[in-house]
């Protein structure tokens, strides 16, 4: 209601992006962690790891982030329907 069509499906991008980033780095560490798929020293194994962990704290901070401003811009726009509506009221259209 408060989106263009083009913003809805750029947000619905956004988040089929970020999706298929997560599956990704799921099947990433998935392989990671599974016994034989990958020769690997655990040094090695746990580097994997704490990559896989700080991409997921990315992807949760942009998509929060991303989330809250998509949130801001939809509160501005029906404060500002919101406001519209007012004045013309107030005077009367």
């Amino acid at each position: 209601m408060y989106l263009t069509q083009e913003e809805k499906d750029y947000v619905k991008a956004v988040y089929s992006n970020v999706l298929d980033e997560c599956v990704d780095d799921l099947v990433s560490l998935n392989t990671t962690v599974t016994a034989n798929e990958l020769e690997m020293k655990d040094d090695e194994r746990m580097n994997k790891i704490d990559a896989a962990y700080e991409s997921a704290k990315d992807k949760y901070a942009f998509t929060r982030s991303f989330t809250n401003s998509t949130r801001l811009l939809i509160a501005q726009r029906s404060h500002e329907e919101f406001e519209i509506g007012v004045s013309g009221k107030i005077l009367n259209f």
